[in-house]
């Protein structure tokens, strides 16, 4: 039953530039487990712009490759909202793939799970500026890494991370964040589960002042396996 009901792919990628990445629980799908996510979030305080956000939709899928070590591949997309004077429109696609590993596994020894994960994202993005002025695209890498803690509390399972971020343009440096996310899964069944998560980020851009922006983020996952 515990490993049923921990393969919760829950929200490791979420469709928006901003998403903490690598979260899900720490706990491991197990090898050969297969589960599927779809997932939503909204960004507010996007680029440091006062009513400017994101909503996000996205699908995941993920693989157990050993015992302890989860492979995920995310496709997603975004629109923002709350444009600011002169942006008309403003999209994004991503396609994201990380790796989980547990370190440390709930049970005698340990009264929670502790795990590691690595991801990289490459993002297309799209600006349609008020006529006489062009429609602008661009493309950006983000690669990040990160600690997850979980704890079983059936059928809940709360988990906590901590993520790094950077964030490139091509041939040069453009942003680095924190991410801090507070979450749980809630197990329905042994197949279904659903997961609530808010992140708190604070972002240092290139050439700029620091802010700080915030996600929330709701998912559905099922075991196939």
């Amino acid at each position: 039953m515990k490993r049923i009901v921990i393969s919760l792919l829950a929200l490791i990628i979420l469709a928006s530039v901003s998403t903490a990445e690598l979260l899900v629980p720490a706990n491991p799908l197990g090898k050969g487990k297969i589960a599927i996510l779809g997932a939503g979030a909204m960004d507010q305080n996007l680029n440091n712009i006062s009513g400017m956000g994101l909503t996000s939709i996205c699908g995941t899928i993920g693989y157990g490759l050993t015992e302890s070590l989860d492979g995920y591949l995310t496709i997603g997309s975004s629109n923002g909202t709350g444009l600011p004077l002169g942006l008309s429109a403003y999209s994004a696609t991503q396609y994201t793939g990380n790796l989980k590993y547990t370190v440390v596994n709930e049970g005698v020894t340990s009264p929670v799970s502790v795990a590691i994960g690595v991801g990289v994202k490459s993002v297309a993005t799209n600006s349609t500026y008020v006529t006489p002025f062009p429609a602008v695209s661009g493309s950006l890498t983000q690669m990040g890494g990160g600690l997850i803690v979980s704890k079983m509390m059936i059928p809940f399972i709360p988990y906590a991370g901590l993520v790094y971020r950077k964030t490139t343009l091509p041939g040069a440096d453009f942003s680095s964040q924190i991410d801090l996310t507070i979450g749980s899964e809630m197990a329905f069944s042994k197949q279904f589960l659903a997961c609530l998560e808010a992140t708190m980020q604070s972002i240092s851009p290139v050439g700029g002042s620091n802010y700080s922006g915030t996600q929330i983020a709701l998912g559905a996952a099922y075991i196939l396996n």
